[in-house]
């Protein structure tokens, strides 16, 4: 029962990495741009919350593809163990 839960997950493994690797590059080159215009002399009003979100964005999508990574090696090592 488990594998045929896990079985879809595996199936379309490559394809949500990969779409996890497109969305972290876009918003890390749409931070890197924003942080790049970014004038420490400005006054701290003048700063802006998108540039902050968007950074936020970019870590939050690396970290959940690490995250993703270390769960599909935890499954694989359990399915190995258990076969």
């Amino acid at each position: 029962m488990k594998l045929d839960f896990i079985g879809p997950v595996f199936r379309n493994r490559d394809t949500l990495v990969s779409e996890m690797d497109l969305m972290h590059l876009m918003l890390t080159k749409e931070a890197a741009d924003l942080t790049e215009s970014y004038d420490p002399e400005k006054p701290v009003e003048d700063k802006t919350l998108e540039q902050a979100c968007l950074i936020q964005l970019a870590l939050t999508a690396y970290w959940a593809q690490n995250a993703l990574s270390t769960l599909w090696e935890t499954i694989d090592e359990r399915i190995e163990v258990e076969s």
